[in-house]
């Protein structure tokens, strides 16, 4: 059954896979067909619709090439080359690590699948200079990638892997808000591919640095009739900053839904600004301005202090699990509230100060509260250390969100 953050069903699912090692031809004659790593390597190199299209020629992009061959720093024209795949080329929904129709074709008509795109950006790195190598991955949806089993149907995409200075850079066009520093959301903590040498070489995309991280600040006002009245400012970046992105690209209204709601409560939003989307260096902005009504209960007025922070729903209320959780990323949350109350009311009772960990420590919340006359001010932190926790930690984990929400 699928689970939260469980990665691939098929990682889970019990089943035989066949390779095929021989074939008995017509004339009785045993042909081997197991093969390897290297062999894998080789036969895609010479692939039609994959390696060969890497050194194909196409006129319309010889003065671009010969003018990104002009940029001394390299750092810069990467970006460059892959700014322009990015903005020029439109996506679809087909999924793999081969082309059909070919990276001249795809350049005419600016669409393609991701596999067309990513080595079209493979192509023009390489003329421009590039030591560019294709990079092959199965997604985290997708499923593990079985290391003792040399087959490139394992994988279901490809991107661009460039080494720079003593860094690494995997890059993915298709994906119209991803960055050359950024590496790919689904396929982050993975492993991947490198068609580079003779053999290829296995790769651990690992990051640490750079996580899902959410910063909220809040200032509200309540009325004596018990309606609240707002401004918040939430500012993403890392993983945060493209996962809002894309939702608001695709959906403004859904998008609203999902980040700016309070459960229990209708929330109405008077004003919503988004700013940042574009740039790569700027955290993504979203100013609202919002009202709502608070509930009630005799001469009590009740208020939520975890507003608009991305963090409302617990998904692991089960008592059981069968897989690994798996966020991807690491994560980081900070809420920061100032709420004044009206005149003639007084605070009653506020939620202690506390700080709570998972045993290991990989998850730490701390929450501070201070009240002073009509005013209520509000600091909380979440901060995932980790971005997998196994299974068999999952009791500790299920008490440690029941105890959070």
């Amino acid at each position: 059954k699928e689970e939260p953050f469980m990665g691939s069903v098929n990682d889970y699912r019990q089943r035989v896979e066949f390779l095929l090692s021989q074939v008995l031809a017509y004339n009785n004659e045993v042909i081997d067909m197991s093969t390897s790593w290297s062999l894998m390597v080789d036969g895609l190199k010479k692939y039609k619709y994959f390696g060969l299209q890497l050194e194909a020629f196409m006129p319309k992009t010889l003065r671009l090439v010969e003018e990104w061959k002009a940029i001394p720093d390299m750092k810069t024209r990467i970006k460059t080359i892959f700014k322009h795949v990015q903005e020029t080329m439109t996506v679809d929904d087909n999924e793999g690590i081969f082309l059909y129709d070919g990276i001249e074709e795809t350049y005419n008509k600016k669409a393609g699948s991701t596999a067309d795109i990513n080595l079209l950006l493979l192509n023009l790195l390489m003329k421009a200079g590039v030591k560019a190598y294709p990079i092959l991955f199965s997604t985290r949806n997708h499923g593990l990638v079985n290391t003792t089993y040399p087959d490139a149907n394992q994988f279901n995409t490809v991107m661009a892997y460039v080494q720079v200075d003593d860094k690494y850079w995997i890059m993915d066009a298709s994906d119209k808000l991803s960055s050359c520093t950024l590496i790919p959301e689904q396929v982050v903590n993975s492993n991947g591919f490198v068609l580079q040498g003779t053999g290829g070489k296995w790769l651990e995309v690992l990051e640490s640095k750079v996580k899902y991280k959410v910063f909220t600040a809040v200032q509200t006002e309540i009325s004596a009739d018990g309606r609240m009245t707002g401004e918040a400012t939430v500012k993403c970046s890392g993983y945060a900053k493209r996962d809002r992105g894309t939702s608001w690209t695709k959906n403004k209204e859904e998008f609203k839904q999902k980040f700016f709601s309070i459960p229990d409560m209708s929330v109405n939003l008077d004003d919503i600004a988004v700013n940042n989307i574009n740039s790569d260096s700027l955290p993504l902005e979203q100013k609202v301005k919002f009202n709502c009504t608070l509930n009630h209960s005799g001469e009590y007025t009740y208020f939520p202090v975890n507003i608009f922070s991305g963090i409302h729903k617990n998904p692991f209320i089960s008592e059981q699990r069968i897989s690994d959780i798996e966020f991807g990323y690491l994560q980081d949350y900070t809420i920061v509230e100032n709420f004044i109350i009206p005149e003639g009311y007084v605070i009653d009772a506020i939620p202690e100060n506390i700080t709570l960990t998972l045993p290991d420590k990989s998850i730490v919340f701390s929450r501070f509260m201070a009240a002073n006359e009509n005013k209520l001010n509000v600091r909380m932190t979440v901060e995932f250390k980790n971005s997998f926790y196994p299974v068999d930690l999952y009791e500790d984990f299920r008490e440690f969100y029941k105890k959070l929400f």
